[in-house]
């Protein structure tokens, strides 16, 4: 009987640790805007991992001046309406560090300034830092190279916005 549970018990995790979450965006942000109008419209885009990243691989947490507005899983994009004004966009995310691999939180800042009806394209890429542990990067690239990486890597819409307008 004890074996049938542990049998049962250990299919249920491989399922579960084979489903894929979807990224998630807050709704109450206050930069989030419904409208289009007047709003910069914002792609982030996280590439898959070249290979398994551990840890890393988890959901990356973006926060726009100090407040989070989404957690971002690798392999998906997401499209926000956003109010048009300076940002400081912090990317968190958990990473094991050495050289005894114990779990810890990275986070780095980036600064950029979305103007009204215009439409960007922020690249969101794993460094692997090796014992340092992996952080992430972000940098707007141009239309041609985020619908080339979007195929490339058969990135998953996330969100209404990204589906409604996909790369």
């Amino acid at each position: 009987m004890r074996a049938i549970l542990l049998g049962v018990l250990c299919s249920v995790g491989l399922m579960l640790g084979g489903c894929s979450l979807n990224s998630k965006i807050s709704d109450n942000h206050p930069l989030l805007t419904e409208s289009s109008s007047g709003a910069a419209k914002v792609y982030f885009i996280r590439r898959q991992t070249e290979r398994r990243m551990g840890i890393s691989d988890n959901a990356l947490i973006v926060d726009f001046n100090d407040k989070q507005v989404l957690s971002l899983e690798k392999g998906e994009y997401v499209a926000l309406n956003l109010v048009p004004r300076d940002y400081k966009i912090t990317l968190k995310n958990q990473t094991e560090v050495g050289p005894h691999w114990y779990v810890k939180w990275m986070s780095k800042k980036y600064k950029f300034n979305f103007k009204a009806d215009k439409i960007y394209y922020i690249e969101i890429k794993s460094i692997d830092g090796e014992f340092r542990g992996v952080f992430f990067t972000a940098k707007n690239m141009p239309f041609y190279e985020a619908k080339q990486l979007a195929q490339l890597q058969n990135l998953r819409a996330a969100g209404t916005l990204a589906k409604q307008s996909p790369l």
